[in-house]
């Protein structure tokens, strides 16, 4: 089967590592796959798609006035002739919508419980051109049919995958081995990832608590990381905050092999990625109620947006590190569900119904 996926960016990110997974997965299979994406496609996973011996098309559209850019996917779908095209996130899949040809089935993903009415109000348009709509998460699935209007009988639940193979030396760590709570959190210090609230939570732990939080991640908002470091500032946080940039995946894990526990208080999210990898990696996680699990999964689950709530979570799991080790044994046998090969079978199956 030829498979052609269009992708906003191929920069380094949760969705963006996810198409990489499935595509090398497929091409294993034997199916032959092309991947364009609407800008960045200098970015890492644009590179290790290359390396896999997938080629990557950018077709430059990042801004209003470089719309134009967009009939340049009319000639690639034109030349390679898929059977099928499964865009991925909200711009690539506004677009596909437009250009994609009639006759090719058209699967679309939306991995994020977008909140700007703006952006739902466009996902609501041409919504009969798509055969199948991919849902990271049963929340996301919900937020389609009921938000989104979608037909829920187009809409898929199939979430991400993990390669524990990766993660070996990290969870065969020793955790908790001390007084100390050695805390990390892993996202893009951006707005809806929520880093504020976690710093206005550690800023008003007790002083009688002993902790220490690393946070892993690009900046591609100066102003709100400036925000950020003034958080720091204003809690005296500077001997008990170490704060990193976008790292590579064998660095994470280096610093992953020290954690005793990730957090991540995000304002809203698709299903996210880094839950998955920590788990692989040993790492108990705390998480916001956003992203994109379920009760039933083997995390802390916290309520979004407010600094208390985390606050008492804080206070709890470190009061109580032995919670800790219970969360990580349970964690250790559900992410073994998660392979990226059984992903990559569920989205195939899909592909070979419409095709």
């Amino acid at each position: 089967m030829k498979i052609f996926y269009l992708i906003t960016e191929l920069y380094e990110g949760g969705a963006e590592n996810s198409l990489f997974q499935t595509a090398c997965e497929l091409k294993k299979c034997g199916h032959e796959l092309q991947v364009a994406c609407l800008f960045g496609g200098d970015g890492a996973v644009a590179e290790k798609l290359r390396q896999a011996q997938i080629p990557v098309y950018c077709l430059e559209v990042n801004s209003l006035t470089s719309l134009v850019k967009m009939f340049g996917l009319k000639k690639l779908i034109r030349q390679f002739q898929p059977d099928l095209v499964h865009s991925w996130l909200f711009h690539a899949n506004f677009i596909s919508r437009l250009m994609v040809p009639a006759k090719i089935p058209l699967c679309c993903g939306i991995r994020v419980l977008e909140p700007r009415e703006s952006h739902k109000v466009l996902d609501r348009r041409l919504q009969q051109r798509i055969n199948r709509v991919f849902c990271v998460s049963p929340a996301i699935r919900n937020f389609a049919v009921q938000e989104l209007l979608f037909d829920p009988q187009k809409c898929f639940y199939i979430g991400n995958g993990i390669s524990l193979v990766d993660y070996d030396q990290a969870r065969s760590a020793q955790r908790f081995s001390d007084n100390l709570l050695r805390g990390i959190c892993i996202a893009r210090k951006v707005e809806q990832k929520g880093l504020d609230i976690l710093l206005e939570a550690l800023g008003q732990l007790p002083h009688s608590l002993k902790w220490h939080w690393t946070f892993i991640g690009d900046n591609p908002d100066p102003e709100h990381e400036a925000q950020l470091k003034e958080l720091i500032a204003k809690y005296s946080l500077e001997g008990k905050v170490t704060w990193l940039p976008g790292l590579q995946r064998n660095e994470v894990t280096q610093h992953l092999a020290k954690a005793d526990v990730m957090a991540l208080p995000s304002r809203w999210e698709g299903q996210a990625n880094v839950v998955l990898e920590c788990m692989a990696a040993g790492v108990p996680v705390l998480a916001s109620e956003n992203s994109g699990y379920e009760e039933s999964d083997p995390f802390m689950l916290v309520r979004p947006n407010f600094a208390e709530n985390w606050r008492q979570a804080l206070i709890s799991i470190i009061e109580n590190k032995n919670s800790l080790g219970d969360l990580q044994k349970k964690a250790n046998f559900w992410v073994k569900q998660r392979s990226w090969q059984g992903i990559a079978d569920a989205y195939l199956k899909h592909y070979e119904d419409l095709v």
